[in-house]
């Protein structure tokens, strides 16, 4: 929580913390690294947790490390006591027998820009999109063959809906695709390229760097099925951080590959429908969906467990539009060296013990 410090100067907090929380950030590199020293006399954590506790660290040093082979050959060697890592380089982690802690987690979600002027605003083209590629295959490449498909969009522990359905999103159909793009107006031009009153089929597809090696490749196939689609594809991997800058700042993308993972589904609502980026919401796609809409408010006026049909009615809602796509779930391992810890979504600052 914000002290009355930062409410009342919040410019403040663009460097610094006026929180409650057991570690006070010292010193900041955005995107770089990160320094928080632990807050003396802290006890009011959960169930009583305190920074008294023997293990406790004094300092936290965090670092971003885009590419994840590094980050897993640095928790061998030792220089880092914690990484998470979700692709192949788990066996090795494994392997090593290192502390783990593994968190069910949607790593494979496909969003579109509903923005005006956006060509995925066209329903069309985003459901062209989704058909043209095998989300299975999809799957299977991104989490290296150690996935699933998921059936919701709310899935950390403890999930306050489970039980969904994928069932809604459009079928893998290549052709039906290209024929619906034929019937919407957009006709293959000699250079391979739809185009439609003038303007070429063009996207800028962005996806996340820390899905690694096999969220590279997984999107090297996406970028070639959409090509045999006849769409321009303009692609790019980027780190987390310069994602998040685009997503929720420029707006200059198409499609994203960027997993957003809760515990329950009220907490996508602000994403999922509202205000966009452009006017101060974090409705980032800027999705406006009157069936999803209308089954969150039908869930919002019922209590608890009441209203999980229709929150997965909602989400139904969305798969059925291509809104959002989630095609790849996993079990995210977050690995220590000299340290261990629990995580739940994120890691508990309160549960790190450093060993030895």
């Amino acid at each position: 929580m914000v002290c009355q410090p930062g409410l009342d100067d919040r410019d403040s907090l663009a460097e610094g913390t006026a929180g409650t929380g057991p570690f006070v950030l010292e010193e900041a590199a955005p995107g770089e690294n990160y320094t928080y020293q632990v807050r003396e006399g802290y006890s009011w954590g959960p169930d009583g947790a305190s920074t008294d506790e023997t293990g406790t660290p004094e300092t936290i040093q965090v670092r971003v490390i885009p590419n994840e082979t590094t980050s897993a050959n640095e928790l061998v060697a030792g220089t880092v006591n914690a990484a998470q890592v979700v692709g192949s380089d788990t066996d090795r982690l494994q392997s090593a027998g290192l502390f783990a802690v593994e968190t069910p987690a949607i790593i494979g979600e496909q969003w579109h820009n509903h923005a005006a002027g956006r060509p995925t605003s066209d329903p069309v083209v985003r459901t062209a999109l989704t058909q043209a590629v095998d989300l299975s295959e999809l799957q299977q490449v991104v989490t290296a063959g150690n996935g699933a498909e998921p059936d919701q969009l709310a899935v950390l522990p403890p999930t306050g809906c489970p039980g969904g359905s994928i069932d809604a999103l459009p079928d893998h159909d290549p052709e039906g695709a290209a024929a619906a793009l034929d019937d919407a107006g957009w006709t293959v031009g000699d250079d391979g390229v739809r185009t439609k009153d003038g303007e070429q089929l063009r996207v800028r597809f962005i996806h996340d760097a820390t899905l690694g090696p096999g969220g590279r490749a997984a999107a090297e196939i996406a970028e070639e099925a959409w090509v045999a689609l006849g769409v321009e594809v303009e692609a790019a991997e980027l780190p987390q951080a310069q994602m998040s800058e685009i997503l929720f700042g420029s707006g200059d993308w198409d499609v994203a590959w960027e997993p957003v993972n809760v515990s329950t589904p009220e907490q996508l609502v602000p994403f999922l429908s509202g205000p966009g980026i452009a006017d101060g919401g974090t409705n980032f796609a800027a999705i406006d969906n009157a069936d999803y809409s209308a089954a969150v408010e039908t869930a919002t006026g019922k209590v608890g467990a009441e209203g999980c049909d229709d929150w997965m009615a909602a989400e139904e809602a969305l798969f059925a539009s291509a809104d959002v796509v989630p095609f790849a779930s996993n079990l995210v391992r977050t690995f220590g060296n000299g340290a261990e810890f629990e995580v739940t979504g994120s890691l508990v600052p309160t549960s790190i013990r450093m060993l030895g």
